[in-house]
């Protein structure tokens, strides 16, 4: 065994953390694959799930299930800055182009083609999610580096332009 003290720390905080690992599989193939039997079957349980509902609960040991809905008058709860009703409204309309059933279809696409859904949460001043977006998991690229930036590791989103002039990944210079 041919190691240094430092290149087991590291392993090891690689392994601890939540930073993702390599592709082992090719997500670009998989997401072009959207086609024929596999478009009929994504598609149908996309269409489900983009018409389903979602219900928020607040935990409450005085009502008889012992959880009540959110209400807008729910004032933030412990350890929180921010109102229970705005997780409501963000999955109302979570950006500005997308409904719930818009999210929902994206991620069970993504689920069904590649197995993983990837979103994006753009936070506020504060840190709170203040929209929501949903990434192609064929443009999400794993960066496994664990640093103080990146304490879970992160992901790269690389567009990529089929046609075109830049019709590759694109260059810095373009």
């Amino acid at each position: 065994l041919v190691s240094t003290d430092a290149s087991v720390k590291r392993l090891l905080q690689a392994m601890r953390s939540m930073a993702p690992g390599g592709w082992t599989d090719n997500r670009w193939e998989q997401s072009a694959s959207y086609d024929g039997i596999t478009y009929a079957c994504v598609n149908r349980t996309g269409e489900q799930m983009a018409q389903s509902e979602f219900q928020l609960f607040i935990k409450d040991p005085d009502s008889p299930e012992g959880k009540r809905p959110v209400t807008k008058d729910d004032p933030p709860q412990p350890g929180f800055e921010i109102p229970p009703y705005k997780l409501v409204e963000l999955l109302e309309r979570p950006n500005g182009d997308d409904s719930f059933g818009d999210l929902m279809y994206s991620w069970n696409q993504q689920l069904d083609l590649t197995g993983m859904a990837l979103t994006w949460m753009v936070p506020n001043a504060l840190s709170v999610p203040m929209e929501l977006y949903p990434i192609p998991t064929s443009t999400a690229i794993p960066q496994p580096a664990v640093n103080p930036d990146y304490p879970d590791g992160y992901w790269r989103i690389q567009p990529v332009y089929p046609y075109g002039p830049f019709s590759s990944y694109p260059a810095p210079v373009s």
